[in-house]
């Protein structure tokens, strides 16, 4: 086998990538396939693969933070609601100092991870 032959073993493209574009972007992608004198295919693998593309990060849209606002108050009242029935069970002992103390952490480790998570959200 020659050296030829071994790098196009090594290279055989065997995955198809395709999307879906709107008839304006389409006429764009044709214009920059035509001027760059390449195939579609060689196009895009260079592109991709040569790293020159400009990656848009797009924000979370509005709808998605306001219903994560309103699924973390919900939570948070359901929190402050179970801390509460929590404190007047110990206090009429109702419940053992070991299981409120507990239930404490845990509720604390509840808050930690949802706060932690919401400073993540742009």
């Amino acid at each position: 086998m020659s050296e030829i032959d071994a790098s196009q073993t090594a290279r055989r493209l065997e995955r198809v990538v395709s999307f879906r574009l709107s008839a304006a972007d389409h006429a764009e992608y044709e214009k920059l396939i035509a001027a760059s004198s390449l195939r579609p295919s060689e196009f895009f693998r260079s592109v991709i693969l040569n790293h020159q593309v400009e990656i848009v990060v797009r924000k979370a849209d509005a709808t998605s933070i306001k219903r994560l606002l309103f699924l973390s108050n919900k939570i948070s009242n359901n929190l402050n609601q179970i801390a509460r029935r929590l404190n007047a069970d110990n206090l009429a002992g109702v419940i053992s100092e070991q299981t409120y103390r507990l239930a404490l952490e845990e509720l604390h480790s509840i808050s930690f991870f949802m706060k932690a998570y919401l400073d993540d959200v742009d």
